[in-house]
């Protein structure tokens, strides 16, 4: 019977890295992610809202897991082709604002939803990304609500109107 080798010292080396950056991203999401919560909130009435979390998650386990299928981490040529394919769909997801499809975020219990609605205090007609911790945001539909200051297309959290600032 042949032996399998789990781990080379190639291999220990690329697992160890790609876990120490896994766990920098992870502190930095949480910290945006507490930050977010002491920011300064503004009204904001919804006009439209829609998951985009469950719509788009199954995509997510296909374009990571299945090219993953097969490839061993004694080889080489296999993290390498691993860490390109990786490389790749990143550049995509950034540059196509796939936010939505993140793991950790749903790891750590949010949901991206996509809103269209109206800053109550300049009247500005917008489409938002927001995260939240709000398991069903789609209740909101038609109210208004404060979400935190953000410049970007994209708010961290919602809050029911009648919650403290």
């Amino acid at each position: 019977m042949k032996n399998i080798v789990w781990f080379n010292s190639f291999g220990d080396i690329v697992i160890s890295v790609f876990v120490g950056i896994t766990v920098i991203l992870f502190i930095s999401l949480i910290t945006l992610l507490s930050n977010s919560k002491k920011s300064q909130k503004e009204d904001f009435f919804i006009a439209e809202i829609e998951n985009e979390t469950d719509k788009h998650f199954f995509n997510y386990f296909t374009l990571y897991f299945l090219p993953c299928i097969g490839l061993s981490l004694n080889n080489e040529v296999d993290i390498f082709v691993l860490t390109v394919v990786i490389f790749l769909i990143g550049i995509v997801y950034i540059s196509n604002d796939l936010i939505y499809i993140n793991p950790m975020l749903t790891l750590l219990g949010y949901k991206v939803y996509s809103a269209k609605g109206t800053y109550i205090v300049n009247k500005e007609i917008v489409n938002k990304t927001i995260i939240s911790e709000c398991l069903d945001l789609e209740k909101y539909n038609g109210k208004q609500v404060k979400l935190a200051k953000s410049n970007t297309k994209y708010s961290l959290h919602i809050y029911d109107k009648t919650e403290q600032s």
